[in-house]
């Protein structure tokens, strides 16, 4: 129930506000006012009234503009009268002189501690005369109102001033009677008022309990810092209760602080996160944001954490999500590679990163789409969920399906009794990698295709549906298309993830990676196994025309076996080619066969020296030998047709069947080959063989 403390300035009022109070539903406690009262007094009263649980103190309006700075837990409600109720107090008037509102138009002046709701148009209706609304605040009756009352013709005012007033011969009026209907009007109004204030207290109660209990250190201030509020966070940083804190500035706690930032972070309307400030011998990290009241910018919050916490907390996020395997530990930095096809295909990838699509990689085996799936990942706004790695192909369909989805207790045979958790829930605002997708059944596929269009999975053995939000990057070495032809893999599951498209690039067609890559992985293993291993420019031509089927994969092993096996610093390119030889059983060209052991043919040797080209372990006399990274675009050109011929005959062979089974369709030939139809048309053009196949 209400409790309204009710200050009361005349005994005949005792009698009606109770049995209004009543009436209402309210509790009233009245206190009979000495208007002689100190403000000392009166503060040690409102202390006493809130210690009882007043929830308002209503008073007269000169009484509450007195009083209002005094309550701290209570609100001062001044009373107020309504429209009826001048009218009625008028009413009277004319009911006890019937002649005054007439035909000659009458001034009358309204006096009230506060702005009267009043509608002119129906006064000057009912009576015929101009009103006028001065407000004061004053319990006398000075020498300003006097003044004023004395250019009218009727002053209506409260009871006190009309005493005043009659006896300097003003004519004033007021009506004791309509007092009720304003107490009545009033005390619901206080009443409702109180009700809300009660919400809202309890509501700025729990705002209160989350941020006493946050991890941030949380302050609000004016344009010049002065702290105006604050979290219970203050004190582990300050040392003070929250009531020594406000009203100080900001600068006073820490000094360290950038002169001018709040009144920056106010006039220009903008904050700023992540910065670090220099706090009794810790780093803080502070955020700051403009504080709006009315729609224009009255000062700034700033919120703070120690860094070493908020290193804390990351680090154990992190630990858990490696111990379950639930991370992404590359990004786009540690693709390697500068050829056109290569830098188009990341930046494909850093495009899709900025968007929740799903997306479908198609390259061959070993081309790195895990890589570029971890750092779409890593770019995206889900940098901070978990990312799942799943190889469809490396798993049974049936246990599969219980990986991906999970199960309950005792579902099938040899199920664990608690049930588990899927892959899927893992992956929940995260990024889940299927790769070899099209080695998923059938039956996978449905589920699959429910999680695409529903956002919902269902354990094995569960009729619950649980929402997952995941995004979906698949991977596939073949040619989803087809497998869609074949009935393999479902049409609607298909073009669900065939969102984005992102093809990466064979080895053989990324013209000017192999050498960059060759150079990274012989100085990865060289440092791992304690080995400084240069390839030489001959060398380098041999592993630059090699097809390298099985691409980055390939490369990388070939690389660490070199870099193991070698004996020298240098690696010549006739230990190359027999290394390639006896890794993978094939026999390179005949042009290639006949380098010497030195790793040079006798006459590429006699070529260089004619053209002054020689390098490598020798020197000529009196020079330095010719560095690597001198050498021009027009020297590497004729350096690499010394290959040329090893990988052509067997090239156009696969092209020539890739069209013979395509029936000259050079779009289906390309599809076939994994090659786009542009670098398909380079080779026809290449090989000499008719666009008209």
């Amino acid at each position: 129930m209400t409790k309204i403390l009710y200050m009361l300035t005349e005994d005949y009022l005792e009698e009606p506000v109770y049995k209004l109070a009543e009436e209402i539903g309210v509790e009233v406690i009245l206190f009979h006012i000495s208007r002689d009262a100190s403000d000392e007094e009166m503060k040690a009263y409102i202390s006493q009234w809130e210690d009882m649980g007043v929830d308002i103190i209503l008073c007269r309006g000169s009484w509450s503009s007195r009083l209002s700075g005094m309550a701290k837990r209570a609100y001062v409600m001044p009373l107020k009268f309504s429209f009826e109720t001048t009218i009625a107090i008028l009413c009277g008037y004319r009911k006890e002189n019937p002649g005054f509102f007439g035909a000659e138009r009458r001034k009358v002046l309204l006096i009230s501690s506060y702005k009267l709701p009043l509608n002119m148009e129906i006064l000057d209706e009912l009576f015929n005369a101009e009103f006028t609304n001065v407000c004061f605040r004053s319990r006398d009756v000075d020498e300003e109102m006097i003044e004023l009352a004395r250019g009218f013709d009727l002053v209506i005012c409260g009871n006190k001033h009309n005493a005043a007033m009659r006896r300097l011969g003003i004519n004033s009026y007021y009506q004791v009677i309509s007092e009720n209907q304003t107490l009545h009007d009033n005390f619901v109004m206080a009443d409702i008022l109180a009700q809300s204030r009660k919400q809202l207290q309890e509501k700025n109660d729990e705002i209160r309990n989350i941020l006493d209990n946050s991890f941030n250190a949380v302050i609000s201030m004016d344009r010049e810092g002065i702290i105006r509020q604050g979290n219970g966070q203050l004190k582990r940083y300050f040392k003070r209760d929250l009531n020594d804190i406000i009203g100080k500035s900001i600068y006073e706690f820490i000094p360290s602080l950038e002169p001018g930032l709040v009144q920056k972070v106010v006039d220009t309307a903008t904050g700023f996160y992540g910065e670090l400030v220099e706090f009794d011998n810790r780093i803080l990290v502070m955020n700051s944001f403009p504080v709006y009241s009315k729609g224009t910018v009255s000062g700034a919050a700033l919120h703070f954490e120690e860094l070493r916490q908020i290193e804390r907390v990351e680090q154990k996020i992190k630990a858990e999500f490696y111990n379950k395997g639930l991370v992404a530990k590359y990004s786009f930095d540690d693709i390697i590679g500068q050829s056109q096809s290569m830098e188009q295909a990341k930046s494909y990838a850093r495009e899709f990163a900025k968007h929740s699509s799903n997306v479908l990689i198609y390259g061959e085996s070993g081309t790195g789409k895990e890589l570029f799936a971890q750092s779409i990942h890593n770019q995206s706004s889900r940098k901070n969920g978990p990312f799942v790695a799943v190889n469809c192909g490396a798993l049974p369909n049936n246990l599969l399906e219980s990986e991906l989805f999970g199960y309950v207790g005792g579902a099938f045979t040899g199920a664990s009794k608690n049930g588990k958790k899927g892959l899927m829930e893992l992956a929940h605002k995260g990024t889940i990698f299927l790769d070899e997708i099209s080695e998923m059944d059938l039956m996978g596929q449905v589920r699959l295709l429910r999680v695409l269009e529903e956002r919902v999975i269902s354990r094995i053995g569960d009729d619950r549906v649980i929402p997952v939000d995941v995004r979906i990057v698949a991977a596939s070495n073949k040619n989803l298309k087809k497998l869609v032809e074949e009935g393999k893999f479902r049409v609607d599951l298909y073009y669900r993830l065939n969102v984005l498209m992102l093809k990466i690039p064979p080895l053989r067609e990324r013209e000017g990676d192999i050498e960059i890559l060759t150079d990274r992985f012989i100085q990865h293993f060289g440092e791992l196994n304690k080995k400084q291993i240069e390839v030489s420019r001959e060398a380098m031509d041999v592993m630059v025309h090699y097809p390298w089927r099985g691409n980055v994969r390939q490369l990388r092993n070939f690389c660490e076996r070199l870099v193991i096996i070698s004996n020298k610093r240098t690696v010549e390119r006739g230990f190359v080619i027999q290394q390639l030889n006896d890794s993978y059983f094939e026999v390179i060209g005949s042009d290639l066969e006949q380098a010497d052991s030195s790793g040079s043919s006798h006459t590429d040797t006699a070529k260089r020296k004619e053209e002054g080209l020689e390098t490598g372990s020798r020197k000529e006399k009196g020079r330095e030998p010719v560095r690597r990274e001198q050498t021009d675009g027009e020297e590497r050109e004729k350096r690499r047709t010394l290959l040329a011929k090893a990988g052509d005959s067997e090239e156009k062979q696969r092209l020539l069947e890739a069209l013979n089974q395509a029936k000259g369709r050079r779009d289906v030939a390309a599809e076939l080959m994994g090659i786009s139809k542009t670098s398909l048309w380079r080779r026809m053009k290449k090989f000499g063989i008719e666009e008209r196949y």
